[in-house]
């Protein structure tokens, strides 16, 4: 015996196998006892469930669908009783895996462990095992597990002639052994007759996978590959049909399979259920070939495929029929081979057997390959019968499948009017499953194309056949597209064929690519592409977050697009080491006016047009002296750049003189922006050398610097060489009372400063007495703001004194002080109805 359990991926290639621990993922069970059913993902919690009277109830019956992962779970059960691994199976001192297709009537259980499970030549002796599972010591450490009741060959069963195994089954031998039986719905009442197993037993209906499920599944198959397993779990969620085949484990790995070959999946639907029908089959038949069984299959599939569309064509779609609307023979194959599945159900007080397709889809799989065979009248009474498209799309996609006239028919009968997108979509699709070349219309051509189009497929299906149309139409109606804008659709896989077909769009002038999932390989194609279309000025990257970490790969892409005036690219994934390079990109592409680089509020680069001039916008707390250094020397390519903001870079304070000298180099600057830099004392004097020199800066904000707080003594001074400043804001500086003499002694003496803020500063609240009289000295000041600054009310009279000396003051902003309260509103009660400039005095935050 061993402890090892292999899992035999494809039934007729013996040596592809996998271990069991390799791929077994949960599947979603839901029990039925004393008709009450719950669902459960653990197999462990069938072995606990009792009878009313608490006894454990021994005979359970795992049923589901061919693919469902019935015989998996035996495997499953098997080894982890093997390795000891669940408390649950730790009772049984023995355990049985046997396949139930070589089971006849009268067949012993002892005989069939020895044929199925034993060496020839193993020492185990038939008596002393017989004697060991019927002692009533040992018997109920006795666990059988029964694969496959709907293989059992026995028809009409003969209750005389039965043998221990099916004896154990209605309990007149092993009653105390534990027996877990395996078969799908078209054999669970035979399973459950009087002659079988009776009540009471536990029913467990396999449901199969969940979506996290799948993901668990493919990681697990793909494990020493987690790129190809993304790879294959991204092409799943982009398929709707994909998505709901991978409920049945069995097509989940087909598709890992196919994938395993070539990392693709074949492109139509049509295909993928050609190869999913031949698998079924040769699962039931391997000694057929690939060639054979897929001529079985599409045999099958057409004489069931009659029934399958009569039911879709009904008001209200039928999945469910009796099995008279089925020819016997081809209703056998279909069932045993797994495409349908029968079942007996309760109706009217009577039992009657229905017959339902393993999926919808593979009903309209069916449906399709029926519809292609018809005869033109019959195919436009079909057609007469479709009034909305969109309802029978996956029956019109097969029926199309690699056939040109079918395709055709269905293009000109049933989208013979003016078609909504999703309408649209469809019909893309249908002409995609054909894989014709020749079927485009001048009516269907210009049906898509625009001079504005929007491309929104969030499939790979739609995608593939958008692309596949683009193919075939010609540059000549390419060149009519002025605007194209793709969103939410999977592009990395069709980059470079959607490149080559954006260099024949001559006239276009704006390119929207969003949320498209690119990578920095897939942006390098689509700019190769684009540098060569001379009207192309505006770009949209938004949402694509492959490209953030690996900007360095594909700016020389962007840098080559030289006719680009407005680029976007929010919420790319922007890390700080892709910023350098980006403004460096911004540097030289002259014509670029409008760039966006955000990534929420801590990593942001934007450009903005003022006129004919630009404003630079940068925050990202991360970015070194180094770095800045990096950015200025880029930045002074752009004699545009007029207003230059940068916000909460924290690595650049204490090394001014690395970087604040180049800021000379931006000679047109007229706004700088430094706040929340962590600036320290000592890096004024730079930055006041450095501005001293730029004649046309004008504006100056310094705010968030709370290092500057309590210090004006020893920086103040350097500010008496920015003689050219006509604003300035200490905002939010942490500034002190005794800071206010020491600025207002230099800036008292730049006779161009107009407007002057101090708003923020906390600590002036309550010590107005001490700083206000300062400000009489600033006889330059137009306008003043004190906003935030926690006054009080005992403030107001020393800075009323002290504005009232102001000659030129025009405004005064008082906002925010709360402390004020409603004193402020009544003028009189605090002297503002003395001052001669105007007032503002909103209290909101």
């Amino acid at each position: 015996m061993t402890t090892g359990s292999y899992v035999q991926l494809i039934p007729w290639i013996e040596l592809d196998m996998k271990h069991i621990k390799a791929v077994y993922t949960k599947i979603l069970l839901q029990t039925n006892v004393h008709d009450i059913k719950e669902d459960t993902e653990n197999y462990e919690d069938v072995f606990l469930i009792t009878t009313i009277e608490g006894q454990v109830i021994k005979r359970v019956i795992l049923c589901g669908p061919v693919g469902a992962g019935k015989s998996t779970i035996l495997r499953k059960i098997a080894y982890d009783w093997a390795v000891g691994s669940v408390e649950v199976l730790r009772k049984f001192t023995l355990l049985f895996v046997l396949k139930m297709s070589t089971v006849k009537e009268s067949s012993n259980l002892i005989d069939l462990v020895f044929l199925q499970l034993l060496a020839h030549d193993t020492a185990v002796d038939k008596a002393d095992l017989n004697t060991f599972i019927h002692d009533k010591e040992s018997s109920s450490g006795v666990l059988i597990l029964l694969d496959g009741f709907d293989e059992f060959q026995a028809t009409n069963i003969d209750p005389s002639k039965f043998g221990s195994v099916l004896k154990m089954l209605n309990r007149k031998v092993g009653q105390d052994w534990f027996v877990v039986v395996t078969t799908r719905p078209s054999c669970l009442d035979d399973l459950t007759s009087k002659l079988l197993v009776q009540h009471p037993f536990v029913h467990v209906s396999v449901l199969g996978f969940r979506p996290e499920d799948v993901n668990q599944y493919v990681l697990r198959f793909y494990s020493d590959n987690l790129v190809t397993a993304e790879k294959l779990l991204d092409r799943i969620r982009s398929s709707i049909v994909l998505s709901d085949l991978t409920k049945i484990p069995m097509l989940l790995l087909l598709m890992c399979l196919l994938w395993r070959e070539g990392a693709q999946l074949p492109d139509t639907l049509s295909r993928l259920f050609d190869e999913a029908m031949g698998f079924i089959f040769r699962r039931k038949m391997p000694h057929l070939s690939k060639e054979a069984a897929s001529d079985v299959a599409a045999e099958i599939a057409r004489a069931v495929g009659k029934t399958a569309i009569q039911g879709l064509l009904l008001p209200e779609q039928r999945h469910s029929f009796q099995e008279r609307e089925f020819e016997r023979s081809v209703l056998d194959r279909a069932i045993q081979a797994g495409v349908l599945k029968s079942q007996r159900v309760i109706k009217s007080l009577d039992m009657q057997s229905i017959v339902q397709f393993i999926d919808k889809t593979f009903q309209e799989y069916c449906a399709g390959k029926y519809y292609q065979c018809l005869q033109d009248r019959e195919f436009r009474e079909i057609h007469n019968k479709i009034d909305d498209p969109c309802a029978f799309g996956n029956l019109l996609r097969f029926c199309c499948g690699d056939n040109e006239q079918c395709a055709e028919r269905v293009l000109n009968t049933v989208f013979k009017k003016l078609w909504t997108p999703t309408e649209a979509e469809l019909a893309l699709n249908c002409y995609f499953e054909s894989q014709s070349t020749s079927l485009l219309s001048v009516d269907f051509i210009e049906a898509f194309v625009a001079r504005n189009m929007v491309v929104d497929y969030n499939t790979h299906d739609s995608l593939n056949s958008f692309l596949w149309f683009l193919r075939h139409i010609g540059s000549g109606y390419l060149s009519r597209i002025h605007s194209l804008t793709v969103a939410r659709s999977s592009l990395p896989k069709f980059s470079e064929v959607f490149a080559s077909h954006l260099a024949d769009m001559n006239q276009l002038k704006s390119l929207g690519l969003t949320s498209c999932h690119i990578n920095a390989q897939d942006l390098i194609a689509i700019a190769t592409s684009a540098s060569e279309l001379a009207n192309l000025t505006d770009l949209d990257l938004s949402h694509n977050k492959g490209l953030g970490g690996h900007a360095k790969t594909w700016v020389a892409g962007l840098k080559s697009m030289k006719s680009l005036k407005k680029l976007k690219m929010r919420n790319c994934g922007i890390q700080y080491e892709d910023l350098i390079h980006l403004v460096e990109t911004v540097s030289d592409m002259g014509n670029l006016m409008h760039c966006d680089f955000s990534l929420g509020k801590w990593v942001e680069f934007n450009v903005l047009p003022r006129g004919n001039s630009i404003h630079a916008n940068i925050r990202a707390s991360s970015l070194t002296d180094e770095d800045m250094a990096n950015i200025l020397k880029s930045l002074s390519n752009r004699k545009d750049l007029a207003s230059l903001t940068v916000h909460g870079v924290h690595g650049v304070s204490g090394w001014a003189s690395l970087w604040i000298p180049l800021l000379q180099n931006l000679t047109n600057l007229e706004k700088l922006i430094l706040n929340s830099c962590s600036l320290e004392s000592k890096d004024i004097e730079y930055l006041a050398e450095a501005l001293s020199q730029m004649v046309s800066l004008t504006e100056l904000s310094l705010e968030g610097n709370t290092s500057l707080g309590g210090f004006a003594k020893s920086w103040a001074p350097d500010l008496n060489l920015m003689v050219h400043l006509a604003r300035l804001s200490f905002g939010w500086c942490d500034l002190k009372f005794t800071d206010i003499k020491h600025l207002v002694a230099t800036l008292s003496k730049t006779p161009s400063l107009k407007d002057l803020s101090l708003r923020g500063n906390w600590a002036l609240g309550g010590f107005a007495e001490a700083w206000a009289p300062c400000l009489e000295e600033m006889v330059h000041v137009v306008y003043l703001d004190m906003g935030w600054c926690e006054l009080k009310r005992t403030d107001m009279k020393h800075l009323v004194a002290a504005l009232n000396r102001m000659p030129t003051l025009q405004n005064l902003s008082l906002k925010g002080n709360q402390n004020l309260g409603k004193a402020l509103q009544k003028h009189s009660a605090t002297g503002l109805n003395q001052l001669k400039c105007s007032v503002c005095l909103d209290m909101s935050l």
